[in-house]
Order: C-alpha cells, then sequence, then structure tokens
C-alpha cells in the first residue's frame, strides 16, 4: 500500500556514458529552440537598428562595457562553481566556469530552457545523473532572484522621482522573487510542496515525483549560511557590474 510520502531511493552516481542517440536528439532539439530564439529576437527588435547604436561606440568605450558585463559572468561562474562543490561534485574552477558559460549560448532559447544543457554536461563528464544535479539550476537561478529582488528593493528606496504607479508594480515583484529565493533554499518546504502535487495528481507518475523529492530534499546542501551569503554577495556584485554598463550606455 503507498503512503503519502512519495517513495524515495537514494542511488549512486553512475559511471559516465558514451555518446547516445538520445544525447544528439537532445542538442538537435536546443539548437532548434536557439535558432528560434535568434529569429525571434532579430522580428522583435531589429538588427539594423542594433548595429547602428552599436557603430555609435568607441572601441574603448566597448571594452569597457563588455569588460563589466565579462565580470558579471565570470563571478556568477564562480558562485556556480561554488554551488557544485558543496553539492559535492568533482568538478574544477575552470570547468565549471566553461559549463555556466558555454550555457548562455543557449539563453535566447524559449525560457531559456537551452541553459540546462549545462546539467547535461555535468551528467557526461561526472556520471551524475540529472536528478542529482537538478537543485543546481533550481539554486542558482533562486540566486539571481533574491539579488535582483535586493536591487530592485534598493532603487525603490533610493529613488525620489519614481512615480506612485511605478513603485506598486514594482514591490510585488520584489516580493515575489524574494518568496522564490527563500522556498528554493527551504528543502523541506519545496519537498511538501512536490508531494502536495503528487497527491494532486493523484498519485500518478510516481517515479517522476519521488525523483523530484529526492531533487528537492538535495537542496538542504545549500542551506547553509555562509554559502548563501557568498553566493548573494556574488550576484549582487555581478549584477551591480551589468547594470552599471548600462548606464554608462
Amino acid at each position: 500500500m503507498m503512503t503519502a510520502d512519495i517513495p524515495l531511493r537514494n542511488t549512486p552516481p553512475r559511471a559516465p556514458k558514451p555518446v547516445r542517440s538520445r544525447d544528439k536528439l537532445i542538442v538537435a532539439g536546443l539548437v532548434v529552440l536557439f535558432v528560434a530564439g535568434c529569429v525571434g529576437l532579430a522580428l522583435a527588435t531589429g538588427w539594423k537598428e542594433t548595429l547602428g547604436q552599436v557603430q555609435k561606440l568607441a572601441l574603448w568605450q566597448g571594452l569597457v562595457l563588455l569588460a563589466l558585463s565579462l565580470a558579471n559572468y565570470v563571478l556568477r561562474g564562480v558562485r556556480w562553481h561554488l554551488f557544485t562543490r558543496r553539492l559535492g561534485l568533482p568538478t574544477t574552477l575552470l570547468q565549471d566556469i566553461r559549463h555556466f558559460l558555454g550555457g548562455f549560448a543557449m539563453a535566447v532559447t524559449p525560457g531559456r530552457v537551452g541553459e540546462l544543457v549545462r546539467l547535461r554536461w555535468l551528467s557526461r563528464e561526472t556520471g551524475w545523473n540529472f536528478t542529482r544535479t537538478a537543485p543546481l539550476a533550481v539554486v542558482d537561478r533562486a540566486s539571481d532572484l533574491a539579488a535582483m529582488a535586493i536591487i530592485l528593493g534598493l532603487s525603490i528606496g533610493l529613488s525620489v522621482t519614481t512615480v506612485a504607479g511605478g513603485i506598486r508594480g514594482a514591490v510585488p515583484v520584489t516580493m515575489l522573487a524574494l518568496i522564490a529565493a527563500f522556498i528554493a533554499t527551504r528543502p523541506v518546504l519545496a519537498a511538501s510542496l512536490v508531494a502536495a502535487m503528487w497527491r494532486l495528481t493523484g498519485r500518478r507518475a510516481t517515479r517522476f515525483f519521488a525523483r523530484a523529492r529526492g531533487a528537492a530534499r538535495s537542496l538542504e546542501r545549500f542551506s547553509h549560511g555562509p554559502v548563501l551569503v557568498a553566493a548573494l554577495g556574488l550576484g549582487l556584485i555581478g549584477w551591480l557590474a551589468e547594470g552599471y554598463s548600462f548606464h554608462l550606455l
């Protein structure tokens, strides 16, 4: 008889597997999404207008903007390495930064789902399955949400010219981002949400929800004060550098 709790099994990391046809299909699907995103971006913005604005920049101005943007990505790559080490993955700093930066090649895919290719690379190079590495994507996105929420909150607090309507629209976004970040760093709460969804679906797809609950419980490794502070600090500095580049632009 199945209990209210989702059955959960702990499985050891698998050995790295060779290239398979399924891997090729996944990559092909991501490339299709990437192309679709680029086409949508071109249709929405117009390449001629974009190139025209870029050509107005001097070389040194472009280098400064690129350096600030690179600082953002590298600092967040270091944060990704912090998370992988906390999870127990046997990866190096350069390896993690390569994964993190490489994932942005798929950033224009709808919903940025292409960035999950990082987890596929980790699976190929370490033997860890998707379920065991999935918390990385969750906590990384939650860290970005928390950093952006803090920056948005500071912007609202320091602004003296923002109209009241703008403040009312920004405050809910800030609160939702902080709530999402809080859930992502509370494994018991996240696991409870997965169990609730399992019951709402009529207790179907037990294997899927069991894996999801196992991934949620893995978030406990990130519920560590120094790790959270370091991750938040890296995210704040990175996004502030990116914001300053937009200010200069």
